[in-house]
């Protein structure tokens, strides 16, 4: 029962996050087969991130000013080129990705995917104490950081402004760098474990104000939107493929690595493990796979 309820507590601040900016395009949402897509796609990216982090700096750092080497040098950027290219790679291959606004919630859903499997691994190991701290900071931290590269994305590719891309990408680096950088030491003075509080708060005004931002550069008020017109059975169904999707890809992702660690240390349960997390992963396609059934339907009729 613990261990579900760590789960649920690490999985929890993602998927509000991925709500929270998902609900914002209110007159022209993104598909959510597509946005949960970038989620997925960012919790993949935690693996590529970590090993490369890892070869790069093997070793805990010793001092305060190996923590702020390792945090700038290797794991801010380390971790937000990961999501750029795969907003990138996103954001450059569909016809959806037109309007200033969808910048920042691609942006930040694939920030929510990063952020939700790494704080599976931190939480599940930790325990509840990490959970609530990290919800409250480091879930975040990822998803401003996002919103930042999103709308340098967004700015770059309609309005054909690479210095604001530029501009917002090493400001999300240097706010990821110095957030982490008192947290690597663990010895860090009083005073720089406030660092991160504050790191968090400058960038929720900013990115509150790129939101604003993003809507106004799109001819939107939130006070004019009309209200949509989806029925409520509509909404539910959706809001049901979805939650089936992220616990399912997640959980997938869960067994898999949980699988591993348990080969390596000789567990003989590592073959149901990898079992589940294989049946979890192919039951994460159904929902994708039902959509793409409707709207071939659709287009037929």
């Amino acid at each position: 029962m613990q261990s579900l309820l760590l789960f649920g507590l690490a999985l929890l601040p993602g998927c509000v996050g991925f709500l929270y900016y998902y609900r914002k395009d209110e007159l022209n949402r993104e598909p959510l087969r597509l946005l949960a897509y970038a989620f997925f796609l960012g919790m993949v990216a935690v693996f590529p991130a970590g090993l490369l982090e890892a070869w790069i700096w093997p070793e805990e750092p010793r001092d305060l000013t190996e923590s702020v080497m390792q945090a700038f040098l290797v794991v801010s950027p380390v971790e937000e080129v990961a999501r750029l290219l795969v907003i990138l790679w996103i954001t450059l291959r569909t016809v959806h990705f037109d309007e200033v606004v969808d910048g920042a919630v691609y942006g930040a859903v694939v920030a929510a995917g990063f952020a939700t499997l790494e704080n599976i691994f931190y939480v599940m190991e930790h325990g509840f104490a990490v959970g609530f701290l990290r919800a409250a900071l480091s879930v975040p931290m990822h998803i401003f950081c996002g919103v930042l590269i999103g709308h340098g994305v967004a700015r770059y590719k309609l309005s054909g402004r690479p210095g604001v891309f530029f501009s917002l990408f090493f400001l999300a680096v240097f706010c990821h760098g110095a957030f982490d950088a008192p947290l690597l030491y663990g010895d860090s003075p009083g005073v720089f474990i406030v660092l991160p509080v504050f790191v968090v708060l400058g960038l929720a005004f900013v990115s509150a104000g790129i939101l604003r931002s993003a809507l106004a550069a799109d001819g939107l008020r939130l006070q004019e939107l009309p209200g949509r017109q989806d029925s409520w059975p509509a909404r539910l169904l959706r809001v049901a493929f979805l939650s089936l999707f992220l616990l399912t890809s997640v959980g997938g992702l869960f067994m898999l690595s949980g699988a591993g660690l348990m080969y390596k240390d000789g567990d003989e349960g590592s073959g149901w493990a990898l079992g589940i997390g294989l049946i979890l992963l192919t039951l994460s396609l159904l929902p994708l796979l039902w959509k793409r059934a409707q709207d071939r339907l659709t287009r037929s009729l």
